[in-house]
């Protein structure tokens, strides 16, 4: 089903619509004739939720163009890790300070509370926050009497990033070898999801952030840890500590313009100017000739 293609073409068509002829769409599943793709700058998109029958083709697409050493090739298929490998390796090299793992783990082993997620996906959390090891127990026992796959549930232990009664998440960007610090989003609810509360308090400290990029040096460790060189990593802070949420290869740049207040715009509009000079210096890079095309390779995948 073509049902992910909105987050690239939602950009162009609202923010860049400048860009729609350097910027070509390609879903693993058409690339039929690998030999004839063009070289330029290729993004394998959404490998974080590349299932394996799609994953030979992206493989082969990569080996095809690394090969031929012309092209600038971002987020490797079958190499870039997922959102469970990378957070256990987060864990395991003590930057993350809260575990993840599968429903089949002992219960009595997690540190409560807990949530439960989808292990790929990005619609947040299916469950609220689990107190106990029974609860944990019940809730697992109800995800999948409704039909979830046990395999694709990942138990999350939770993180405090509360401040003053408020939660934020901080996101920035990978684009090739550059970070942006993209955005603040403030909830009063432990899962934070947009739009964010705004205030002009809370639009100055976004700027601030945009401006400053206090964290690049650790977000560019988690993305190098995962082997990831495009997307959007979601985070928050625990004792002024980057604590990893996850990294979306197929992230939304930005909601629609008319959601936005105006007071919000001039953040927006320079992560949308910084995101075009990025994907403008991608597609004029050279490596061995000039790069022509910046290529969008990412799957259309079938909901279960």
């Amino acid at each position: 089903m073509q049902d992910n293609l909105h987050p690239m073409t939602n950009f162009l068509n609202e923010w860049a619509p400048d860009l729609q002829d350097l910027v070509a769409i390609t879903p693993y599943e058409s690339l039929s004739d690998i030999e004839r793709l063009p070289d330029g700058a290729c993004i394998f998109a959404d490998v974080d939720r590349l299932p394996g029958s799609l994953l030979p083709a992206a493989i082969k697409v990569w080996e095809t163009l690394s090969a031929r050493g012309r092209s600038i090739l971002l987020n490797r298929p079958g190499h870039s890790l997922g959102r469970r490998h990378l957070l256990t390796r987060l864990h395991a090299t003590g930057r993350n300070q809260f575990r993840v793992g599968g429903v089949e783990e002992p219960v009595a082993s997690w540190r409560f509370p807990v949530f439960i997620r989808h292990s790929t996906e990005h619609a947040g959390s299916l469950t609220g926050l689990i107190a106990t090891p029974q609860h944990l127990t019940a809730e697992i026992a109800r995800l999948i009497d409704a039909g979830h796959d046990p395999t694709t549930l990942l138990v999350v232990e939770f993180a405090d990033v509360s401040d003053d009664g408020l939660f934020r998440k901080y996101a920035a960007f990978r684009i090739g070898d550059t970070i942006l610090a993209h955005h603040v989003m403030i909830a009063q609810s432990w899962e934070v999801k947009g739009p964010s509360l705004v205030s002009a308090q809370f639009v100055d400290e976004e700027r601030a952030f945009q401006r400053s990029n206090p964290h690049e040096a650790d977000v560019r460790a988690a993305f190098d840890l995962g082997g990831i060189q495009f997307g959007r990593m979601d985070y928050g802070l625990v004792d002024g500590k980057v604590q990893v949420w996850e990294i979306n290869t197929n992230p939304t740049f930005l909601y629609p313009p008319d959601r936005y207040d105006a007071i919000q715009m001039p953040s927006k509009t320079w992560f949308n100017t910084e995101v075009h000079r990025l994907l403008r210096q991608l597609a004029q890079a050279e490596r061995g000739k000039a790069a022509a095309l910046t290529h969008w390779a990412r799957r259309l995948f079938a909901r279960r």
